[in-house]
């Protein structure tokens, strides 16, 4: 998993024109919110500040893949291959579709920058809204685009 530029979202096989048509709205005029699209798909637009990664949990997902689109700012996803070392930080949670786990694990630094977006499938570990340490900003622009699992 690697992130890729904004204008490679055509290329993406989970990624439908409507999304594609958000993303360059969003990117025009960016506004908070929730974005319902179709085949119960939907995302969610937020300014968020990113977090050192030691304040955070791991998450794990089962019903949802997540596209998360930088707008604006960079952020840090720590990406796991396993759990191993992660304990069940809360049950998961049907409505939020999240699993948070607490603890140690390997894991790989993936830089997300505006203008760049990274695919997270069911079943993969990560933290994502993780602040680089000595950035001088840690606001993020960003649009989280949630597709159903087939």
């Amino acid at each position: 998993m690697r992130t890729r530029f904004i204008s490679d979202l055509k290329v993406n096989k989970v990624i439908t024109n409507e999304m594609i048509d958000l993303v360059k709205k969003l990117q025009a005029n960016f506004e908070t919110g929730r974005y319902d699209l179709a085949n119960g798909a939907f995302a969610i637009a937020e300014t968020l500040i990113a977090r050192p990664a030691d304040k955070m949990n791991y998450q794990t997902h089962k019903k949802y893949i997540r596209v998360h689109v930088v707008l604006g700012g960079f952020e840090m996803l720590l990406l796991s291959q396993s759990k191993r070392g992660l304990l069940e930080a809360a049950p998961y949670d049907t409505e939020s579709d999240t699993q948070y786990l607490k603890g140690g694990t390997t894991y790989e630094p993936i830089l997300i920058q505006s203008g760049e977006y990274l695919t997270v499938y069911p079943g993969e570990v990560y933290k994502s809204g993780v602040a680089i340490p000595k950035a001088t900003s840690r606001e993020v622009k960003k649009l989280t685009i949630y597709i159903p699992k087939e």
